[in-house]
């Protein structure tokens, strides 16, 4: 028997089946398409009366029958087979249907390169709990959704995975069953206020190889999400700004950002964003700061992304833009790079940075008086605001470029083996600082620290420049110190002179000497003395003998 075909998914609905097992071919999802798609086998089961028409693998006919797509069995299903095509004006309806419908399957998305992208004119909302795996063909140029929204939306992302207030689906359910989006692009439209992707309590949900770029607004707003990966997610020149977004006089002007390219919030009270890992990312020319913005958020992780802005921009009379802003939580980065930007803002939480390559290097600022506790290691930092936290504070191996202003130390602060390129200096500190430690570090300029910088413990490395000294109970012992030394107080606890030691069997009679250095006899016997001290400067300089030995 010849199958029947039939030129339209409307059509199919129209068609009474007349026979069990009935099969019928789809030519195409509408029948005015220039190139068919969307087509298939479909048959009657005459077994199911409740399964719903989502106008692509059910169809429901008047008389309530059903005709089943064939190949909806698959583990896969396509987009095509809901209608969805970049020839379409406006996808919106098209792609709202697979949000409607495919709910715990894996959607193959068309290609849709960004010179005939995905046109959504209208928000899409997927269901509650949805476990939705939406695959594409690549990011940037494969498959691409623009936003045509031709009005503002605020408070409105083009694709939302909410988990309660669902404006197409009642109650309340997290998203336990893990979300996959990958290898497709959001593009936006910056004419009007929107943000592009929106995910709410989604938990183990994976994002891969995922572009989305120009929203004015919010390019990823994360909403109380846990234990998920997002993997070659970019994020490109976003964020709103009360001011001019794209001039970086306005857009890092805090004071003016509307919406952040990146936000980690919660609607869930206390219970915050856990555990989200963001593993080789690019943020790049998100001029609108800071790019990251967070309240809470534990044991969120930054792994070998690469983070910068176009070095070309004329950014005078600007901080240089601020790429994170953390007021709670526990925040790691690993590898990667951040370059052009300068500023990472902590409140009350943890920051951890482990070999980030920062050009020309990060200024730190940590709110005053909040439990900041950060670990820096192997890393550029340009400079420190106030340190007063309860929390301590190590900067392991790190390199700092400018002047560096110890503000207000409190509790442990220790800066191990590392390069100090400008002046250091310190002029006061909170009642409970207990220690500011510099170990083996290097100095290439100048060091002051007066008597109000209390508990200042410089011990071993290099001082090259100057140095005055008067910390309240603080150590000045380095290794070695070329420069001058000034006692500004009574108040160290200990200093160690500024002065060359050596042995020998007399005293100097070659080298270059300052007065105060000392040699030591290696070699004392009754009557002659226990060293040489310098007391005229030149080469080798006048020397005296101290510590005559009885004879």
């Amino acid at each position: 028997m010849t199958q029947q075909l039939i030129s339209s998914i409307e059509n199919l609905r129209i068609l009474e089946p007349s026979l069990t097992g009935q099969r019928v071919f789809l030519c195409s999802y509408y029948d005015d398409s220039k190139t068919p798609f969307g087509g298939g086998d479909f048959y009657y089961d005459e077994t199911d009366t409740k399964t719903p028409d989502d106008a692509g693998t059910t169809i429901v006919t008047a008389t309530g029958k059903r005709w089943k797509r064939v190949e909806s069995q698959k583990r896969e299903w396509y987009a095509s087979w809901f209608g969805l095509d970049p020839s379409l004006q406006d996808c919106s309806p098209a792609l709202q249907r697979i949000a409607s419908s495919a709910r715990k399957r894996t959607v193959i998305l068309p290609q849709a390169p960004r010179a005939n992208p995905m046109r959504l004119m209208s928000p899409i909302y997927f269901q509650n709990n949805c476990g939705i795996h939406l695959i594409g063909h690549g990011a940037k140029d494969r498959t691409v959704f623009s936003d045509m929204r031709g009005t503002d939306n605020e408070n409105q992302a083009l694709l939302n995975f909410p988990s309660k207030n669902n404006p197409l689906w009642g109650g309340s359910e997290q998203g336990y069953a893990g979300i996959i989006l990958e290898n497709f692009s959001l593009l936006g439209n910056p004419l009007y206020l929107g943000d592009g992707l929106y995910l709410q309590a989604q938990y183990r949900a994976t994002y891969r190889n995922i572009t989305i770029e120009d929203f004015n607004g919010c390019a990823l707003f994360i909403d109380k999400c846990q234990d998920s990966v997002f993997d070659a997610v970019d994020i490109w020149g976003s964020g709103s700004s009360s001011g001019d977004r794209k001039n970086p006089v306005d857009s890092f002007n805090i004071s003016k950002t509307l919406k952040n390219p990146i936000m980690i919030r919660s609607s869930y009270g206390s219970d915050r964003a856990n555990f989200l890992r963001f593993n080789n990312c690019q943020f790049e020319d998100n001029w609108v700061c800071p790019v990251f913005s967070t309240i809470g958020g534990i044991c969120c992780e930054f792994n070998s992304c690469h983070i910068e802005y176009n070095a070309n921009v004329d950014v005078t009379n600007t901080n240089g833009g601020t790429f994170f802003q953390g007021s709670e939580g526990v925040y790691t980065f690993n590898d990667g790079g951040i370059a052009e930007y300068r500023v990472i803002s902590i409140g009350h939480c943890e920051l951890y940075m482990y070999n980030v390559r920062c050009t020309p290097g990060i200024d730190l600022s940590m709110t005053s008086g909040s439990n900041s506790r950060v670990y820096i290691h192997r890393t550029n930092i340009s400079s420190l605001s106030a340190l007063a936290t309860s929390s301590f504070k190590v900067f392991d191996n790190c390199i700092f470029t400018k002047d560096i202003a110890i503000s207000y130390p409190d509790n442990l602060t220790y800066f191990d083996n590392c390069e100090f390129r400008g002046k250091v200096t310190g002029t006061s500190s909170s009642n409970g600082n207990i220690g500011v430690y510099f170990k083996s570090c290097h100095f290439s300029s100048e060091i002051n620290f007066n008597s109000a910088a209390r508990n200042i413990f410089i011990i071993g490395g290099y001082v090259i420049g100057d140095v005055s000294f008067g910390s309240g109970g603080g150590v000045f012992n380095p290794t070695k110190h070329n420069g001058a030394l000034i006692q500004s107080s009574v108040d160290p606890y200990y200093i160690q002179p500024t002065r060359k030691q050596s042995i020998g069997a007399n005293a100097p009679a070659s080298g270059t000497y300052r007065i105060g250095d000392i040699r030591y006899n290696t070699a004392p016997t009754a009557g002659a003395f226990i060293g040489w001290i310098c007391i005229s400067a030149g080469s080798p300089g006048v020397w005296k003998g101290f510590g005559a030995i009885a004879a």
